[in-house]
């Protein structure tokens, strides 16, 4: 299979249950350890994210933009 139609196909399916509503993790994992480890997975990947951000953007190369004041 074409990766790249797997990778837009993932991030439909990611979109739309944004858009909809519906809840993906619990729809795949239902309310088991399974899913609640998923769930703390994320939750802890974006506290981690969140602290690490000038890191990654200094080990990535990205030049931040400020916004200009008027």
């Amino acid at each position: 299979m074409d990766k790249d139609l797997t990778n837009r196909a993932v991030a439909r399916i990611i979109l739309d249950s944004f858009w909809t509503g519906y809840p993906l993790t619990q729809g795949l994992f239902g309310s088991t350890g399974l899913g609640r480890a998923v769930y703390l997975a994320v939750g802890l990947s974006a506290i981690y994210q969140g602290v690490q951000w000038k890191a990654i953007q200094r080990r990535w190369g990205v030049v931040p933009v400020r916004a200009s004041r008027s």
